[in-house]
């Protein structure tokens, strides 16, 4: 619970600093060099930390994040300076925080930028917890094999914010997320397809899965942005949190709906995957385009 508090915080302020140092096009590229970063590690900790528990037992693990931590707190220590101008500061008071939270929830825009990020994640979320079942149980995949089909979703997902960095100064953000939620419909409604024609192997959902995650990777990096940046800077840390929340609230939706389904086959993840990105998709007209001039 502690380590959960701790990587939520970390990842709250460096979308702070995102919107303390950068602005437009620059503060997309720089949310997609984070989401590429945020994709690796899912996919190498896997593998990573089998080694460590097959070499040195399951403790390793532990060992080994603590170390990482340890590693980072010497490196913020040594190298990051405060990014927030003295002048944009402002005094941190409970009842300050309640009313920015409530200004920002009555802001369409950021909401909808946020549910955006939110139920992309939930989607995310949703296949890390039904996929073992479905892989494992479902399909037959050896356990020491699950990890290497899964690395095909973050390593898609990281490609797509490559990509949307090298466009952020050429392709203005609400094409990009027009994009992405293209293709995130695209591959979630290809897996449903696919299991209701009895063709879900684990080779042939590879092909939607990547349309899925690419997708993604250009929609989160440019609904972040777009969501930290219609705030003034003294609130940026109260935006960033409060999209985290919106984030990790959809994912732990999606996570308990999957965990309540019986899966007989790629079928039922998939629907919960579609249904995700399309309320994305729908947030994103709904509360962004409306909305924005």
């Amino acid at each position: 619970m502690f380590q959960a508090i701790g990587g939520c915080a970390s990842i709250v302020i460096v979308r702070a600093i995102i919107r303390d140092t950068t602005d437009g096009p620059g503060s997309t590229r720089a949310m997609a060099y984070l989401g590429m970063a945020l994709g690796v590690t899912p996919a190498v900790a896997p593998l990573i930390g089998g080694q460590l528990e097959v070499a040195f037992g399951w403790q390793a693990s532990f060992l080994a994040t603590a170390a990482l931590s340890a590693v980072v707190i010497v490196a913020t220590f040594f190298t990051l300076q405060e990014t927030l101008p003295r002048d944009k500061r402002r005094a941190t008071r409970v009842g300050d925080l309640v009313r920015t939270y409530w200004r920002l929830v009555r802001m369409p825009v950021f909401v909808g930028y946020s549910l955006s990020v939110g139920f992309n994640g939930a989607a995310f979320q949703a296949f890390i917890a039904g996929a073992p079942v479905a892989f494992i149980v479902v399909m037959g995949v050896p356990t020491e094999a699950l990890g290497l089909y899964i690395l095909a979703v973050p390593t898609a997902y990281v490609s797509g914010n490559f990509i949307a960095s090298r466009l952020s100064y050429r392709v203005v953000r609400q094409t990009m997320i027009w994009i992405g939620c293209g293709l995130t419909i695209t591959g979630t409604m290809l897996l449903v397809a696919l299991s209701l024609a009895g063709l879900d192997t684990p080779f042939t959902i590879m092909a939607p899965l990547a349309i899925y995650s690419c997708g993604s990777g250009f929609v989160v990096p440019n609904a972040l942005a777009g969501s930290i940046t219609i705030v003034e800077p003294a609130h940026a840390g109260s935006a960033a949190a409060l999209s985290g929340f919106a984030q990790m609230g959809c994912g732990f939706l999606s996570t308990v709906i999957v965990a309540a389904l019986v899966q007989t086959s790629f079928l039922q993840l998939g629907a919960v995957m579609a249904a995700c990105v399309i309320a994305a998709t729908l947030c994103f007209v709904a509360l962004v385009v409306r909305h924005s001039d």
